[in-house]
């Protein structure tokens, strides 16, 4: 806890008076308390600048948890839970464009006619869902799907906008992996794949539409598919303040993409310059979401829990979604990260306990004026800078790419963060990538 840093409301009085607005005339109390706000997770993306230690409690039987819904610090609080709401991301685009800032998202539009609801709200779903879809950063546990012998074409819900791994549940309740190929690894390994039914290797996604998975070989008997999949969150609903549904770090990101489909639509709204910037940002985002690390350190009472991808797992342990820890024990020896919230413990816990999380958490953003700033003195300046940037967007024209050096510097900040770090840790590569390692093995 930084107590020596300045509150809200302080670092608020310093922005407004380094924008020549000292009595928020042009740049309200609201709209600044959201661009500090934006400007603190944007930091927290590119620097891992927050981490926290939170708990998770096992289910006998169950081999994943998702960070997001039970990571607890110990007194109640989810550390990785995503409650930004498409109402804040409205309100962020709304000053941005020097519209009148939304009171009640249950009446009809009462801004200009260059945007309405239904434009906001498409723009943010459509963006959402292509981050989602880009850099897999939730990943769910399907329900399992029931399938039966066949042709091995199955149809998956059409929510899946992406599969992060499929494995096959025999009647026996034992797991097999099923490797990701296409028709052509199919036709050259397992000649006869599509005729000569028996208990299926692995899936394709390429020949079929998006909502269908070929088996191959195409199954012999009935048997369920286990699959990892990024679903679309449900549609965007501005009145009931719809959750967007990403970590809240990378909000911002969703956000500019937002500005990036409004500003590129025919009409009075289109702003080349300014679509173009927010494209990048955009594009930004999903980079450092790339990049993006969770979990740390897993500790089963004070004894350390290796960290690997799932992938690696499959590899080396075949059958570990049907190993069992022995009766009475934890049994943990390893965890999975299976997305940047979702982690598998392997062995499948046997009895209930409670493992340590040390993770990157949500940035810690004030939300009373006598809150601080938590981050350090010698990175205010950078942040503050930055707030400067976020403000003039909406200004445009020669005033908004004068402060393009202030956020190149606060970019240059936050990468000089990373690089102490790399300094002071001899295994920090290992430490910050766990997170994206099973998207690369898997292209390899």
């Amino acid at each position: 806890m930084f107590v020596s840093t300045p509150t809200q409301a302080e670092f608020r009085t310093t922005l407004s008076n380094r924008l020549g607005d000292p009595h928020n005339v042009r740049w309200t109390v609201a709209e600044l308390n959201l661009l500090i706000n934006e400007a603190i997770r944007t930091w927290n993306s590119g620097a891992f600048y927050h981490r926290a230690r939170g708990l998770i409690t096992t289910v006998v039987g169950e081999p994943f948890y998702d960070l997001t819904s039970l990571l607890d610090d110990g007194a109640g609080n989810k550390i990785l839970d995503m409650t930004a709401t498409a109402q804040d991301a409205c309100a962020a685009i709304e000053y941005s464009f020097l519209e009148t800032p939304t009171s009640d998202f249950t009446v009809t539009w009462s801004g200009t006619e260059q945007f309405s609801f239904a434009d906001i709200s498409s723009a943010i779903e459509k963006r959402r869902n292509q981050f989602l879809v880009e850099t897999g950063q939730v990943v769910t546990v399907a329900d399992l799907i029931p399938i039966t012998s066949g042709n091995g074409r199955t149809i998956l819900d059409d929510s899946f906008i992406d599969v992060r791994r499929v494995a096959w549940k025999s009647l026996d309740n034992t797991f097999t992996n099923l490797w990701q190929v296409d028709e052509i690894t199919l036709n050259r390994r397992l000649v006869g794949w599509n005729r000569n039914q028996a208990t299926p290797q692995s899936f394709s996604l390429v020949t079929t539409p998006e909502t269908i998975v070929q088996l191959g070989p195409a199954p012999v008997d009935s048997g369920n598919l286990h699959v990892l999949t990024v679903k679309a969150p449900p549609l965007i609903d501005l009145a009931a303040a719809s959750s967007i549904g990403v970590f809240e770090d990378f909000v911002p990101a969703v956000i500019w993409g937002a500005r990036a489909e409004l500003l590129s639509k025919d009409g009075p709204a289109k702003d080349a310059l300014r679509a173009a910037y927010c494209e990048q940002r955009f594009n930004e985002g999903i980079q450092l979401a790339r990049l993006m690390a969770s979990t740390l350190q897993v500790l089963v009472g004070d004894e350390d829990v290796p960290v690997q991808s799932i992938d690696r797992l499959d590899i080396a342990r075949p059958n570990w979604q049907h190993t069992s820890a022995s009766s009475g024990a934890t049994g943990a020896e390893l965890v999975a990260q299976a997305g940047p919230n979702l982690i598998a413990i392997y062995k499948v816990p046997s009895i209930v306990y409670t493992f340590t999380v040390d993770v990157v958490r949500n940035a810690i953003v004030p939300s009373q004026d006598d809150h601080h700033i938590q981050i350090g003195d010698e990175y205010l300046g950078s942040l503050l800078g930055y707030c400067v940037h976020l403000a003039m967007f909406k200004e445009g024209g020669a005033d908004f790419v004068s402060t393009m050096p202030l956020y190149q510097n606060f970019f240059r900040a936050a990468s000089g963060f990373n690089a102490k770090l790399q300094a002071n840790a001899k295994n920090f590569p290992v430490l910050y990538k766990k997170a994206q390692v099973e998207r690369e093995e898997m292209a390899a």
